[in-house]
């Protein structure tokens, strides 16, 4: 795949914005929703968000030591998050008991969570083009 961004934000580095997007998807973790009363869908979301928790964890440190492999787990996990909330989403519109607010807040996080995996897609292969070069 050749879609790969030069800046995060059109004028932060790949690294700096690896932190940012750390900081910002923590951030977005915060924010709890509630994903019904089904105590499966529950339990599913506790292990993803727990995962990409992980996930972030190693993105930082990536992003210190400047290590590919520990990005693979952020691209992995982040491509789990962004695949449950377009289900959850998909789910929750028909539902007329949801507020806005959880839908426009799970809608900026599936934005945001495109856009972060694709920032640390090009910082992996930034790092991986930057230690072949050596």
């Amino acid at each position: 795949m050749k879609l790969r961004l030069a800046k995060c934000c059109y004028f932060v580095n790949l690294r700096s914005g690896c932190f940012l997007v750390a900081f910002f998807d923590m951030c977005m973790h915060m924010v709890n929703l509630s994903y019904g009363k089904s105590s499966t869908i529950e339990a599913v979301a506790t292990i993803i968000y727990l995962a990409h928790f992980l996930g972030i964890i190693m993105l930082f440190l990536s992003a210190a030591v400047e290590m590919s492999p520990l990005l693979l787990v952020y691209l992995a996990t982040d491509i789990a998050k962004f695949l449950f909330l377009i289900i959850s989403a998909y789910v929750w519109v028909p539902c007329r008991r949801n507020s806005m607010f959880t839908l426009i807040v799970t809608c900026i996080n599936i934005l945001l969570s495109v856009y972060f995996w694709l920032v640390t897609y090009s910082y992996y292969w930034q790092c991986r083009e930057t230690v072949t070069d050596i």
